[in-house]
């Protein structure tokens, strides 16, 4: 997918224009002013959100206690880019810590699916979820937010998912998704999207508040890409709906150790700076708040791709069909 062209050392970037392909005129759509190059992180108060909604995670992480992660989600999850930016995060984090990370993820699928595979069918929830017994699950269904249901359905199916993990004493991070391709979601464009129209996440938002469940509001982030002057298919690997290695790190900076904010608001602190002058790599490096803790700069190491647009060294470059003003 295209990307911004690089800046020369001292060169500021204004603005983004935007060519998706053949057209016939260009319209304000195709532009992208640089409004805000930080996503605007409220400060944070009082304890921490891993303090206040995982408690027994950070107890394990501070005493060394064996502590088991499992990413359970779709495709986005079966990619396996963001969750290993999660575990190395704590792991610098909580160099003493015992951390075991697993994934179980199934493409195009939805949570209604796994609930109703019945037992020895190889996806069957209690199986292959419940049975791994982890302290921590992170949940990411951008598929369900497909799923054409009443809203009561959507409830008792989540009370249902919360009462199992209770049940196994697990902790639990919901992720709203990340934007797809506009016409899905009742779109006709990629700027001015602050609110995500899904009902879905509005319902993740309304579950996580009422259960006091930490929620990394990945769908936040993404509405106020076009303010940093990013189209927000540029990150998606497929042009429509797979995150990028930049996407997943949105991801990584939305969800605990990838920069959760203050619960129950907006997540993703110090991610991309398209309109910061340019340094090394063409972006500064600010300090970012994250939900176990406080880093300076870049979230990258052991293999994890560094913070900013766009991702560098492990991605091979791409035509860009991105012009600057500059």
């Amino acid at each position: 997918m295209p990307e911004p062209p690089p800046l020369a050392e001292g060169e500021r970037r204004l603005a983004n224009i935007y060519l998706p392909g053949p057209m016939g005129r260009l319209g304000e759509f195709h532009l992208f002013p640089i409004l805000e190059t930080v996503y605007p992180e409220e400060p944070s108060r009082g304890p921490s959100p891993a303090e206040t909604f995982l408690p027994r995670t950070m107890a394990r992480l501070r005493s060394g206690e064996p502590l088991k992660i499992l990413a359970w989600g779709d495709s986005v999850t079966a990619a396996g880019r963001f969750q290993p930016l999660f575990l190395a995060h704590l792991r610098r984090r909580f160099p003493q810590a015992e951390i075991e990370l697993v994934t179980e993820a199934w493409p195009g699928k939805n949570t209604v699916d796994y609930l109703a595979e019945p037992p020895g069918s190889g996806r069957n929830f209690a199986e292959k979820v419940l049975a791994l017994k982890p302290d921590l699950i992170l949940s990411e269904f951008v598929n369900d937010a497909s799923l054409r249901e009443s809203p009561g359905e959507t409830r008792a199916r989540y009370e249902r998912i919360r009462e199992a993990f209770r049940g196994i004493g697990a902790e639990w991070i919901l992720l709203t998704p990340h934007y797809v391709k506009p016409d899905w979601m009742g779109l006709d464009r990629q700027r001015n999207i602050d609110d995500d129209p899904r009902p879905y996440v509005r319902f993740l938002r309304e579950f996580a508040q009422d259960h006091h469940i930490a929620l990394a509001d990945t769908s936040r982030r993404y509405g106020r890409l076009w303010r940093q002057g990013i189209p927000y298919l540029t990150l998606m690997e497929n042009g429509i709906n797979h995150p990028n290695l930049a996407g997943h790190q949105i991801l990584h900076e939305t969800d605990s150790a990838f920069r959760i904010g203050r619960f129950p608001g907006p997540s993703c602190h110090g991610a991309h700076d398209p309109g910061g002058a340019a340094g090394p790599r063409g972006r500064g490096a600010g300090e970012r708040t994250g939900f176990f803790g406080r880093g300076q700069g870049s979230p990258a190491g052991g293999g994890a791709e560094p913070a900013g647009f766009p991702a560098t060294r492990a991605r091979r470059r791409q035509e860009s069909h991105h012009r600057s003003a500059r």
